[in-house]
């Protein structure tokens, strides 16, 4: 891989700048952003890590979110979002969203240049439920496409971090609002002060409340609205993707995308309503039985 940041190359693909944040769908325009002493900072899912099916992808998680609120405190903990998407994070296996991803995070930890993952999970948090070992999950999914964060170097003013918010490269930022506002805080807290920041993620919000935080402390910043993973939904198969999720929970069995596409092609097959009530009754069955 050739990756010469530090003369400043600029790759051919295109980058399109909104306000002050960048967005791509390109890993390769980032390269001449980071200089050495730049902290770089990714998000995870839909950034580094991506669902090999349709089911566990961005537009299902968008998809099931927002059907299960109707009817459901998604914020309360043991709610079946929750349930759900920890039930495919440890069943479906994962890819990555740009192999020149993984090739540029081990170039960064080669050169000795800090980079680390933040994700909104906690350590033992997901979202909004309590479990055991989503660390271990975390690393162990990350590990799966080739990336294993506890190999960068790490600045020593972050050796201070209270393991709760930062463990093996991995920042953890549950419960709170904003990534930002945590990186805002443990920065101040153990006087780290960085030459430069990149930050890479799929949120917008996300972005803009870092991009703030470093403003208010004077920390100069790239913040890059990473959109590879959105193409997604131009394809995205909602029937087929909950068709999926009911073989995970009823049989434990992953069936292909184009097999779920298949399986509702008949003009009898379920509505997309019809498909999300069975779910929501075969859940709370299973619930019952415990």
């Amino acid at each position: 891989m050739k990756i010469n940041w530090f003369l400043g190359i600029i790759s051919s693909f295109p980058i399109f700048i909104s306000g002050e944040i960048l967005e791509t769908d390109s890993i390769e325009t980032i390269y001449s952003h980071v200089e050495e002493d730049t902290l770089v900072l990714l998000g995870m899912t839909d950034t580094i890590t991506d669902s090999v099916l349709q089911v566990g992808s961005q537009p299902w998680r968008y998809l099931i979110r927002k059907l299960l609120s109707t009817i459901q405190d998604i914020y309360q903990p043991g709610n079946l979002h929750d349930q759900w998407t920890y039930k495919v994070e440890t069943s479906v296996p994962v890819k990555a969203v740009q192999p020149e991803m993984i090739e540029w995070i081990n170039y960064l930890q080669q050169r000795g240049i800090p980079v680390f993952c933040v994700t909104g999970r906690g350590r033992n948090l997901w979202y909004s439920t309590p479990t055991p070992d989503v660390d271990v999950l975390t690393e162990r999914v990350l590990q799966s496409v080739g990336v294993d964060f506890s190999k960068t170097k790490i600045p020593k003013a972050l050796l201070k971090v209270d393991s709760q918010f930062f463990y093996k490269g991995i920042f953890y930022c549950a419960r709170w609002n904003r990534k930002g506002e945590l990186l805002s805080q443990i920065f101040q807290d153990v006087n780290y002060r960085p030459k430069k920041i990149v930050m890479v993620d799929v949120k917008l919000d996300q972005l803009k409340c870092m991009e703030k935080k470093m403003q208010e402390t004077g920390i100069p910043g790239v913040y890059v609205l990473y959109q590879k993973t959105a193409k997604n939904f131009k394809s995205f198969n909602s029937k087929g993707a909950l068709l999926q999720l009911k073989f995970l929970i009823e049989e434990s069995q992953l069936l292909g995308d184009a097999e779920a596409a298949e399986k509702i092609l008949p003009l009898s097959s379920p509505s997309l309503e019809e498909y999300f009530k069975e779910l929501f009754s075969i859940s709370l069955s299973y619930q019952d039985c415990r």
